[in-house]
């Protein structure tokens, strides 16, 4: 996975989303703050709330003075019930005399007391009558009933801010799990085997990053598959070319063995060459199955292992004795051949294995859909013509190796296979695996094939890159 930049990581997108979350919650709560603030001066300033108040807070301190039989005198106990209030400031004045100040923690000197009006001071405020036992007197309250309203809306504002606060992390937190749920839903389906469902790639975070990973990691082990099944396919193909490769020599022991069993030799010669001829097909059978033991499969991605190319040798020497050899098979198989050859000169590099094969697949092929009752005609090609023909009888010209070449300077030479079709040869099951040996291995060789079928008769035809002498 790569490295993820700091500043599109998880942490910082978290540190982020709390300073965010933060900032906003704080911006919240002011503004509650100041819109709750002038909320509780409108009220408290355009109704009655405090008067309302004040007389609730006298009918209670008349309620705590009767049940308690409380005189003017006892004003420890009215300290004691102000205290419990917590929000009120509260004087007494008895016949116009104070005698009792919430906010001062000593008691009045009654020895200081005048009955002068003057010192009257109740007169600038609201003032109710309250009875004690032994008289009745003058009571001025003040409560901080403001307070009591912003205490409250202070805690529903910071609970909201809080909470506020709460949602946005949430919520930016939500988002990474959704996201996390997708990529474990994405990754059920490719365990179901769906290797062609993309992950999802959103973002540039440690997320995003393991996202990519998985999504590279599926397209690894998809491609690993297809590797696979084509390595498989290929060898297969490989093992049933082989294999039909084997058919051919092992027909021609059998065949060579049957006739020394019958005896059906003319001299110690005839009888030594047919022993030689089992022996090389047995060799050659034994390098077909070296061959099918080494076979590796190459791919797209690996170079194709290089066909090892004899020096170069002249046309005949290479062709004379296998060509010689597979018309003594047909005609052994109760074929008639043509094989009438003009020799041209030229250097070949071949493989003489894939030359035994390729002649051991005409042989297969011609006894398995030939007619035995048209001769089978074998001719030399020559940059792309044949010998005897003319230039209106071929698409081309006739050239004879050593001659200029029109382009290039290079020729070609090589051979064609015609047979006339069997008729039962088309209920035949044929999947073709003898023509595709023989195209692999020209075009290992950097040879060329060409097959056709005109007029029921198979037309094959082969050639090989010339060096002029």
């Amino acid at each position: 996975m790569q490295a993820v930049n700091k500043r599109h990581s998880l942490y910082f997108q978290l540190l982020f989303l709390l300073l965010a979350a933060a900032f906003v919650s704080t911006a919240v709560f002011f503004c509650l703050n100041m819109v709750g603030e002038s909320a509780i001066k409108t009220y408290t300033e355009n109704s009655n709330y405090s008067e309302n108040q004040d007389e609730k807070y006298i009918d209670r301190l008349q309620n705590y003075i009767t049940q308690n039989q409380l005189s003017v005198f006892d004003l420890d106990e009215i300290s004691q019930w102000v205290k419990d209030q917590q929000i009120l400031y509260l004087r007494i004045y008895l016949k116009g005399f104070l005698i009792y100040d919430s906010g001062y923690s000593d008691q009045i000197d009654f020895s200081e007391f005048s009955s002068t009006s003057d010192d009257v001071e109740y007169n600038l405020s609201n003032y109710y009558t309250v009875q004690f036992t032994d008289s009745s007197a003058m009571v001025v309250i003040l409560g901080f009933y403001s307070y009591q309203l912003e205490i409250w809306a202070f805690i529903i504002e910071l609970a909201a801010s809080i909470l506020l606060f709460f949602v946005i992390i949430l919520l930016g937190i939500r988002s990474k799990m959704k996201y996390i749920l997708t990529l474990g839903k994405e990754i059920e389906i490719l365990e179901g085997g769906q290797l062609d469902y993309p992950i999802t790639i959103k973002g540039k975070d440690e997320l995003a990053g393991l996202a990519k990973g998985l999504d590279n990691m599926r397209i690894s082990f998809k491609k690993q598959l297809e590797h696979e099944a084509v390595m498989d396919q290929e060898n297969q193909r490989a093992v049933t070319e082989m294999s039909h490769d084997l058919r051919t020599p092992l027909t021609s022991i059998m065949l060579y063995t049957e006739l020394l069993k019958k005896k059906k030799y003319s001299d110690e010669a005839q009888l030594q060459d047919y022993v030689d001829k089992i022996d090389r097909k047995a060799y050659q059978m034994r390098q077909l199955t070296d061959n099918l033991f080494k076979y590796t499969l190459v791919t797209g991605e690996e170079k194709e292992e290089e066909v090892l190319l004899e020096d170069p040798a002249e046309f005949k020497a290479i062709f004379y004795d296998p060509l010689s050899e597979t018309c003594s098979t047909l005609e052994q198989m109760g074929y008639r051949t043509e094989c009438a050859f003009e020799w041209p000169h030229g250097l070949l590099r071949v493989n003489s294995d894939y030359v035994m094969r390729i002649l051991d697949n005409l042989v297969s092929n011609i006894i398995k859909y030939a007619d035995p009752d048209v001769p089978i005609v074998i001719s030399v090609l020559i940059s792309g013509s044949k010998i005897g023909e003319t230039p209106a009888e071929i698409s081309g010209t006739a050239k004879e190796c050593g001659s200029p070449a029109p382009d290039s300077g290079s020729y070609m030479l090589g051979f064609r296979f015609e047979n006339q079709i069997r008729q039962k040869a088309e209920s035949i099951e044929s999947n073709g695996v003898g023509l595709r040996s023989i195209e692999a291995m020209m075009k290992k060789m950097g040879g060329t094939y060409q097959a056709d079928i005109i007029n029921n008769r198979f037309r094959l035809d082969i050639k090989f890159s010339c060096e002029r002498t």
